[in-house]
């Protein structure tokens, strides 16, 4: 139903603006339908790609600290789909199945979706081979690299005095799969080291602190 209603949504603004093309920048949300109903209404679809979305649930390829392959081209992993959604009752067996089969079904279905996409936009080489790898067909003639960041300079390079603190600033999301925590255990060691005539060093997260308390926490207490 969800599904549906965005999909409507979709197809509306799209007779509203009446656009050549459609960047997609992600489906989570929206869903994967958008691509097609885009397509159907005669407008070229553009997708970059951002993270393993496509191919995982929880869109970075990790079973908790651990690189995950996604399940393979069949996508047979089930480990971090809603259990939640699933029916009452069931046993572990009948528990695992099911996943199993919804991973399944969801693969397929962003499959068949991705095949309604004319050009694909991704910020690394690895996105692409991690998609071709799940079973996803990525033209390379419809499929270009485009690295993240601005290639020139916006401001003047500033000088830091080499007795200046070396100040490391992070902003951004804060949960694992991002690997603040690894930057925080790299400062920790560094500062317990003797720094007698060496620069002080300085670090500064910035990011939600509500949305994993628990590994926030556990920054915070490093």
């Amino acid at each position: 139903p969800l599904a549906a209603v965005a999909a409507g949504v979709v197809v509306a603004q799209l007779k509203r603006l009446a656009p050549d093309v459609v960047h997609f920048h992600h489906v989570a949300f929206w869903g994967a339908r958008c691509l097609e109903v885009a397509k159907e209404e005669g407008v070229r679809v553009v997708l970059t790609l951002h993270d393993f979305f496509l191919v995982c649930h929880n869109s970075v390829l990790l079973n908790g600290t651990e690189l995950c392959d996604g399940g393979g081209a069949k996508g047979r992993c089930g480990a971090c789909l809603p259990a939640e959604l699933l029916p009452e009752g069931l046993d572990d067996e009948a528990r695992e199945a099911a996943l199993l089969a919804g991973a399944a079904e969801r693969r397929a279905l962003h499959q068949a979706k991705f095949h309604s996409v004319d050009f694909i936009v991704s910020p690394s080489h690895y996105l692409l081979e991690r998609l071709t790898l799940a079973g996803f067909d990525v033209p390379a003639d419809r499929s270009a690299v485009l690295l993240y960041g601005y290639p020139g300079e916006r401001a003047p390079v500033r000088q830091r005095e080499a007795t200046a603190p070396l100040r490391v600033g992070y902003l951004g999301g804060l949960y694992p799969a991002k690997g603040v925590h690894v930057l925080v255990e790299a400062f920790r060691h560094l500062a317990a080291r003797d720094r007698t005539g060496k620069a002080p060093i300085q670090l500064e997260v910035r990011g939600h602190l509500d949305w994993f308390p628990d590994y926030v926490g556990g920054l915070q207490s490093a």
